[in-house]
């Protein structure tokens, strides 16, 4: 797999290329055809709005996801490098995206690296090219909300500096529910999908992966039925939460310890919707993925009269006073980091929901393996 522009150019490293197409990509001449091919399958694949199969220069199978944002034909995923069994039943011919070029036969390396290329189906190769077409176009409607809402945080900023923010919050949440809605795609799709895997991997006795497919699927589940909400129940985001840190401890193993401590008598509690992620992400991300040895995350809740005190803490190396007040001011976000620009955006929310009492509250002493505390407070 490999991500490329409109030209074909990569824009990520080459993932799992198979020996054959490392050596064709390492001759220059071989290499400008290879990438004339993915420009020419990124393009067919925009054109008809769906993944397209091709056959490259050297007759190996490939396929393309387009990458269309906002109506923009930015580039593409291309993926593939089989060839097909000799009964393998394909649909329609496949289209031959250049003119073939046997010159490389000449080579005997190249013939015998050809010769281990991937055997599968075609039915296979459809499947995995519809799947990681659903997928794509989901992550690429993320990726889109996401600059919608920084810009809409940036906007929420400007507006608590004219004393008007109410009103303008509440155009733009409406806003932000109409796009959430308009990138719902085919959720029905990726969740069967998604469970048949599941299924396949129970059969197969894979019950770790079982699991994170599981995982993954409550996952966006969570995201889409509840986009656009501002407030959900405690126990829908513990679940979320618990389910997230789930499928980053498959990813990063011993590394990752986390600990989760809630009373069920707080599962009522009202809480801002997706609250928790933002924060225990920038812990997975400064805590425990820098160090060599990972980091430990605890999430508790303890109560405070009528409040409930929530703590998300880690063992890292912390945060200076001057990132925590930047990340906790309410005036310009410019030349701030993604993590501070998260914690902004939910120290407004909190603020917006509950009052200048629930603000966030950060506490750091700044040294190796100091930690950082994130606390947030919630009226019972």
């Amino acid at each position: 797999m490999v991500t490329i522009d409109i030209t074909g150019k990569p824009i990520t490293e080459l993932t799992g290329f198979s020996e054959f197409c490392k050596c064709m990509r390492n001759d220059p001449e071989f290499n400008r055809k290879c990438e004339q091919c993915d420009a020419l399958g990124g393009v067919k694949a925009a054109s008809i709005g769906a993944p397209c199969i091709y056959l490259c220069h050297t007759g190996l199978a490939d396929f393309a996801i387009p990458i269309i944002a906002n109506g923009q034909h930015l580039g593409a995923i291309m993926a593939g490098q089989v060839r097909f069994h000799e009964k393998s039943s394909i649909d329609v011919p496949l289209e031959t995206i250049r003119d073939i070029d046997d010159s490389w036969k000449r080579n005997e390396k190249y013939r015998e690296l050809y010769e281990k290329t991937n055997v599968i189906s075609y039915r296979k190769l459809r499947m995995a090219a519809n799947t990681l077409y659903y997928i794509g176009e989901y992550i690429i409607g993320q990726q889109y909300l996401n600059a919608l809402e920084k810009d809409m945080a940036d906007k929420n900023i400007q507006m608590l500096k004219e004393s008007s923010q109410r009103m303008e919050l509440e155009r733009n949440i409406k806003s932000m529910e109409f796009q959430a809605l308009a990138y719902q795609i085919n959720p029905h799709f990726m969740f069967n999908t998604l469970n048949a895997i599941g299924r396949l991997a129970m059969m197969e006795k894979a019950y770790e992966t079982e699991e994170i497919i599981y995982s993954f699927s409550d996952i966006m589940r969570y995201i889409l039925n509840k986009s656009g909400t501002q407030t959900v129940t405690l126990k829908e985001e513990v679940a979320h939460t618990k389910n997230y840190l789930s499928v980053q401890k498959t990813r990063l193993g011993d590394r990752l310890l986390f600990a989760i401590n809630f009373k069920p008598e707080w599962d009522e509690v009202s809480c801002p919707f997706m609250f928790l992620q933002p924060i225990i992400e920038n812990s997975i991300k400064y805590a425990v993925e820098t160090r060599e040895k990972g980091g430990k995350i605890t999430v508790e809740a303890n109560r405070d009269g009528n409040d409930l005190v929530i703590t998300v803490a880690d063992d890292g190396d912390g945060m200076s006073r001057e990132t925590i007040e930047a990340a906790l001011s309410p005036f310009d976000a410019k030349g701030l980091d993604e993590a501070c620009i998260g914690l902004r955006n939910i120290n407004s929310r909190l603020i917006y929901l509950n009052g200048e009492k629930y603000s966030l509250k950060i506490e750091s002493p700044n040294i190796k393996n100091g930690g950082t505390k994130v606390m947030i407070r919630l009226p019972i």
